[in-house]
């Protein structure tokens, strides 16, 4: 652990007594005591000595280790943290389980050393038998004095972390079952009093379904199915199920059908949730579950390489009530495992995407094949057919989409679409607009007819699974591997084009931008610039090199113009004419000047660049742009314009490009004149502050006279106090 004085930037003290990494620390409001905490059986104490007033110029304190406290956990501390009224310290640790300290103050720390050391003397007693040979003093001090185990809250999940009530003594755990727990807390004693647990999924929703009306959301994970009621995003049914990897409503929204891992096809029923029937269809996973238009059945597709037909029928069961049931009715062999399947809303063409990098067209009805797609580098993950059956598009592994046209079988467009593999894809009902899903955590909307991205829509933490839209197009459901489900609804804002493109373009420009810290490695500093380089610092940057270009402009005008006005006078005076030097028009100022000079342009644009972002927007001007703004600054230090802006830029400039300026002899006399110049306005603010200084000091002693009291005391004692100090260590 290291600390730091953060007015000089530099680290004051490093304790090293730690054998392990260091996971967590705390200090109290007093600031008079330090808990660090890692992955040994107990976390250790430290105390905060401050120097004695007076005796030296900072008050920057020494960290000194009191002691260690053991604890019953093995595993590594994840947190500490004090109370709010410090008399509590929790310990967690990467387990179940949360340990509680009491802290002592005053009489209660004095009452526990009387008690420790009349235990140590009776027991010294006991072994010597009362003489008074070989007895040794028990400390005075230990952290136990302070610190003692109260007592060990057991929860029934991991914790992921725990805060106290600052109002109440309550205390506050969050676990990885996503549920909350909170605790009443007593001197010895604590009870449990609520629980918030939200009804989400435990691990990533592999895949959501819409059912036709759109008021119910299936959703399938590792070991549970959920219901939803879409408006009152309510899960009114939790169904424990295989892993589902795919799911549909069937026809009516009293069914659901599931897809498992485990290659089974899985029919529940929604009101009551019982599994009406388990078919072992596949002998790998259940990729693709497809229904028909005519809503007659469906067909199904895994990793075995088979796609088989199924048909809905009803039959009684042994109650004599009819129930659903699934009849198999025709299997085709593709030459690859078959990864997504979809019928044409006309249900003329069945897709299907294998894992060989293509996709077989088929007529549903004959399943006579029809067209073969090839062009994507890897397999195909997803696909849909439009609602007029004329366009399919298709998502892949390789991070691009492409729209193909049904009736040629001729890829209209293929478009670079995620930074990682695309997950998902869907045509909005009706139109030719379609949704896609990856897993760079992004679902973006695009165009169909102009190939156009429209915008993107941030928000997961996970890969994108699963994607479902509503039947009307106004709402759309993803479903993700950072365990939550989102619902997407469409506003009545205008999106404009342009915009999200350039709005998307300043996103990547930012997030490219190099991260300039420096290394602590190789003896480099410890500390550097607090701002980082952003797009307000390269705007800025931007504006001053266009100040800089419009003055050296400027600046070449007036000198063809006394070029001119010399060439003149020389021809007046070989030829003996006196043509006039007014015919010789005066360059004109740029309308960016404002009637301001070329310079004064210059530095209201280095004004108006904020102090924070200043250097960062100085690194970027090149070379020649730096030696063009030396002018500059010397005629601002001559006119004693901005002297403290002028060298906290000189002195920058000089230290980013120390090297290229030494070498560069055409900077010499600049900096020469530079040198004289800024000594000279120095020297005069140096005299204003000394005058400035006299003459509050005559003031203070008037008024101290007048009204017989002490002015500044305090502030000039320690103006004292440090001289006297800086006069030791140069005598030393």
């Amino acid at each position: 652990m290291k600390l730091w004085d953060l007015e000089t930037q530099h680290c004051t003290q490093t304790l090293v007594g730690h054998r392990k990494e260091v996971w967590t620390f705390a200090v109290d409001q007093e600031e008079q005591r330090l808990y660090t905490g890692t992955s040994d059986h107990f976390f250790r104490v430290y105390e905060f000595v401050y120097p004695a007033p007076g005796s030296s110029p900072s008050n920057i304190p020494d960290i000194k280790h009191l002691g260690n406290i053991p604890r019953e956990g093995k595993e590594r501390i994840v947190q500490l943290q004090l109370s709010p009224s410090g008399r509590l310290l929790i310990c967690q640790a990467a387990n179940k389980a949360a340990e509680l300290f009491n802290v002592f103050e005053g009489q209660d720390i004095s009452r526990r050393r009387r008690r420790r050391i009349n235990r140590a003397k009776k027991k010294q007693e006991e072994r010597t038998g009362g003489t008074e040979e070989d007895n040794q003093e028990p400390p005075e001090f230990m952290v136990t004095d302070e610190l003692a185990p109260a007592y060990t809250i057991k929860l029934e999940h991991k914790i992921s972390s725990c805060c106290f009530s600052p109002t109440q003594p309550q205390l506050l755990f969050g676990l990885s079952n996503n549920s909350l727990d909170i605790y009443d807390l007593q001197e010895d004693s604590f009870a449990k009093s609520t629980e918030i647990a939200l009804p989400g999924h435990r691990s990533d929703v592999r895949s959501v379904a819409l059912s036709s009306d759109d008021s119910l959301l299936v959703s399938t994970s590792q070991d549970h199915t959920k219901i939803w009621n879409v408006h009152s995003r309510v899960v009114f049914r939790t169904i424990e199920s295989g892993y589902g990897l795919c799911s549909t409503f069937l026809p009516g929204n009293r069914h659901v059908l599931i897809g498992t891992k485990e290659g089974s096809l899985e029919l529940y029923e929604v009101a009551s949730g019982n599994l009406l029937e388990e078919i072992e269809a596949h002998n790998g996973e259940v990729w693709s579950v497809a229904l028909q238009p005519d809503q007659q059945g469906f067909v199904s597709g895994g990793a075995d390489k088979k796609l088989k037909f199924w048909e809905f029928r009803m039959q009684k069961n042994d109650h004599g009530k009819r129930i659903l049931t699934l009849a198999h009715t025709k299997t085709v062999t593709m030459e690859d495992d078959i990864l997504a399947s979809v019928f044409s809303a006309d249900m003329k063409f069945l897709a299907v995407a294998l894992l060989d990098n293509t996709v077989k067209v088929f007529h549903a009805d004959t399943m006579n094949f029809f067209l073969s797609l090839y062009g994507h580098k890897l397999p195909v993950l997803a696909l849909d057919i439009s609602s007029d059956g004329t366009t399919l598009v298709t998502a892949s592994a390789d991070k691009n989409i492409k729209l193909w046209g049904l009736d040629f079988g001729d890829c209209h467009r293929s478009l670079f679409a995620h930074d990682d593999s695309v997950m998902q894809v869907k045509f909005v009902p009706s139109t030719h607009y379609f949704f896609t899903a990856g897993k760079d955590k992004m679902i973006k909307y695009w165009d169909g007819d102009t190939y156009e991205k429209i915008f993107t829509l941030p928000g997961h933490q996970g890969e994108v699974w699963g994607l479902a839209i509503s039947s009307d197009g106004e709402f759309l459901v993803s479903s993700s591997h950072d365990r939550s489900i989102r619902v997407w609804e469409r506003s009545q804002e205008q999106v404009f084009i342009d915009e999200e493109r350039e709005n998307e373009l300043e996103q990547i420009f930012e997030s490219s931008l190099e991260d300039n810290q420096p290394s602590l490695e190789d003896g480099a500093r410890e500390s550097a610039l607090a701002t980082t380089r952003n797009l307000a610092t390269i705007k800025a940057g931007e504006l001053l090199i266009e100040a800089i270009e419009e003055g050296e402009k400027d600046k070449m005008k007036w000198v063809e113009y006394e070029n001119s006005l010399q060439s003149l006078r020389e021809m007046n005076n070989k030829l003996g004419k006196r043509t006039r030097e007014e015919d010789i028009a005066k360059p004109t100022p740029s309308v960016l000047f404002q009637n301001k000079s070329a310079s004064d342009y210059v530095l209201s644009t280095l004004k108006s660049i904020p102090s924070n972002d200043l250097e960062q927007s100085l690194l970027t001007l090149s070379f020649s742009e730096v030696i063009n703004l030396f002018s500059h600054i010397e005629d601002w230090i001559k006119r004693n314009v901005s002297a403290e802006l002028c060298c906290r830029v000189m002195f920058f400039l000089l230290k980013a490009h120390h090297h290229q300026i030494v070498s560069n002899r055409t900077l010499l006399l600049t900096l020469t004149r530079l040198q004289q110049a800024t000594k000279n306005q120095l020297k005069t603010r140096k005299d204003i502050i000394g005058f400035n200084r006299a003459a509050m000091s005559y003031l203070e002693r008037g008024f101290e006279q007048t009204q017989q009291e002490s002015l500044f005391y305090e502030v000039t004692k320690q103006i004292d106090q440090n001289r006297t100090a800086k006069k030791r260590k140069l005598t030393r």
